[in-house]
């Protein structure tokens, strides 16, 4: 499941398999901040349950990818399979947003919690 779910984010960057070359381009040679930062996020929520050590090792990797990247998205983020991220800098997703299959989004975006009015809540 989790191989199927990381293959579908590599798929909307032009990626259609994934070997030890992809991945040492992706994470080293020519490292792509939206794919990096996704292989983590999604490597950090599956060992949230599974495995409490690799959790805590992906977690810290993580929150050092979004200071070098200004990614603010929080692992407890519940997003669907393919999602792309165009640019890094200034994305801020709430903890409690859920966000479907097949979604883009670009930097300077901020889903956050609203507290008045008529969509009280967080964005689903």
């Amino acid at each position: 499941m989790l191989g199927k779910i990381i293959l579908s984010d590599y798929k909307r960057y032009g990626i259609n398999k994934i070997n030890l070359g992809i991945l040492i381009k992706t994470f080293l040679l020519m490292p792509n901040p939206g794919l990096k930062f996704m292989t983590i996020f999604r490597l950090t929520q599956y060992f949230r349950r599974k495995y409490r050590p690799l959790f805590y090792f992906f977690f810290l990797w993580l929150r050092s990818l979004k200071v070098k990247y200004g990614f603010d998205i929080s692992y407890r983020t519940q997003i669907g399979k393919g999602f792309y991220i165009g640019h890094f800098g200034g994305v801020v997703i709430h903890g409690d947003t859920v966000i479907g299959d097949n979604c883009n989004i670009s930097q300077g975006i901020t889903f956050g919690v609203s507290n008045a009015g008529a969509n009280i809540g967080v964005p689903k």
